[in-house]
């Protein structure tokens, strides 16, 4: 009873702070320079996934890897199972720009503040058209100084799976010779699609891909994937 009354009390918190954090987008946040603009942004989204979740629910979260994060700008390529690693990532990687699906900014209030932070919108429903928006807007990005964060599943999928990446991000990484940060984490035990329980969510940074590697974005794909089955596999 104490975790149910802890979990209405979380959601009930992210609902109203969000209110804030969308009005300051869209009442200054257009006036602030960018870097600051997601410095302050991150910090709602670092508050909800980290000491928020701990104080309502008891949900605690154990970070391995934090320290092999590289010098800016990189691609880091993410497991998908809830909405904690959004969250969580979106203050970790910051300044950081999300490849999210492009009819999430066209939800009133949420998608105009969305907006101000620059993610990569793609229309999931034309894949072509998809790869090309990530490769373009994700090397502008780059250029500017942003790390790009790209979930290869393509959608979540169930706590203990992984589903086959797709090889964009590593393409994006390559061409634009950055570093490729691999992270795996097992929110979905915990915060899943049709259930929240108390427990640890495990966050895992792997050895980045050099930017000078030799590897065609295929090789770099599997060995990803292989080392992302693997590690969630062992947490």
């Amino acid at each position: 009873m104490a975790f149910i009354q802890g979990r209405t009390l979380y959601f009930a918190g992210y609902g109203l702070t969000l209110i804030f954090v969308v009005l300051f987008l869209l009442l200054i946040g257009w006036a602030v320079p960018y870097e600051l603009r997601m410095r302050v942004a991150s910090l709602w989204p670092k508050f909800m996934a980290t000491s928020w979740l701990r104080l309502a629910t008891g949900v605690k979260i154990e970070v391995i890897g934090q320290n092999k994060l590289p010098n800016k700008p990189f691609v880091a390529v993410c497991n998908h199972q809830s909405e904690w690693e959004t969250l969580f990532l979106a203050s970790l990687l910051c300044p950081s720009a999300i490849v999210m699906k492009e009819a999430l900014l066209r939800i009133p209030v949420y998608g105009w503040g969305q907006r101000f932070l620059k993610p990569i919108a793609i229309d999931r429903g034309s894949p072509r058209a998809a790869i090309r928006a990530i490769v373009s807007q994700g090397t502008t990005r780059l250029e500017e100084g942003i790390n790009v964060l790209i979930f290869p599943e393509g959608t979540r999928v169930n706590a203990g799976e992984i589903k086959k990446y797709a090889r964009t991000a590593f393409k994006l990484a390559i061409d634009n010779q950055v570093p490729l940060v691999p992270i795996v984490h097992n929110s979905g035990t915990i915060w899943g699609k049709k259930k929240f329980v108390r427990g640890t969510i495990k966050i895992v940074i792997g050895d980045s891909l050099g930017k000078n590697t030799s590897q065609s974005a295929d090789q770099m794909t599997t060995e990803v994937e292989r080392w992302t089955r693997e590690t969630l596999a062992a947490m």
